[in-house]
């Protein structure tokens, strides 16, 4: 049985400028890390294009307007406190008018329990530039990187 893709029709047409420079890439991305430390899920949702793709690391569904991912974030960041977020590798990557960068990140917060926790997790950003300079994130897929097996048994 073959599942045949259906591309997902937006009512609004995307602009943007030709290219977005690595750098600039890389500022929207430490913007997401300050807005995420913040705590506010709006500053954070505000970051997304009018139709992103969020598969964050948390999800049960795809996100894919800005009340999806204002949602996400919502319940993403509660009983997150202290909120630290490390980029520990990045690698960015140019594809037309777009810039990935993609690599890992841990999210170390204290949970309403007072204890401490740490969530290592692999990304993928794709970051857009709009005909008015503004970069937002068009897509975003985030998960839980595996815990290594123990080969040793």
């Amino acid at each position: 049985m073959s599942t045949r893709f259906q591309p997902v029709e937006t009512t609004e047409p995307k602009e943007f400028s030709t290219f977005i420079t690595p750098e600039e890439a890389a500022t929207a991305l430490s913007n997401w890390v300050t807005a995420m430390q913040a705590g506010n899920p709006k500053a954070v949702a505000r970051l997304y294009d009018r139709a992103p793709s969020l598969w964050g690391t948390i999800a049960e569904t795809l996100a894919t307007t800005y009340e999806n991912v204002l949602a996400y974030f919502e319940l993403f960041l509660r009983g997150k406190n202290n909120l630290q977020i490390t980029i520990e590798t990045r690698h960015p990557q140019s594809v037309g008018p777009v810039c990935f960068i993609s690599g890992s990140y841990s999210f170390r917060f204290t949970d309403n329990n007072g204890k401490e926790q740490t969530i290592p997790a692999r990304y993928s950003f794709g970051f857009l530039k709009k005909e008015n300079g503004d970069v937002v994130i068009t897509n975003h897929h985030s998960s839980r990187t595996p815990c290594p097996e123990d080969h040793s048994k």
